[in-house]
């Protein structure tokens, strides 16, 4: 699908840990630089752990 900035993007589910699930509209970025992001207010709501750069939590 393309939106209204004519980028081209995708629907994707993530999941919780508890089973639950939220939709997501992603943009396809061909400049790809190895890593994703999820905006903060899904990872709250998904109770997500993350990782720093060092592996610290």
């Amino acid at each position: 699908m393309v939106n209204a900035a004519l980028e081209a993007t995708i629907r994707l589910t993530v999941e919780g840990a508890s089973g639950q699930a939220h939709e997501v509209e992603a943009v396809v970025d061909t400049g790809f630089s190895g890593f994703l992001t999820l905006p903060p207010t899904l990872i709250t709501l998904l109770r997500a752990a993350f990782r720093l750069g060092p592996g610290s939590t």
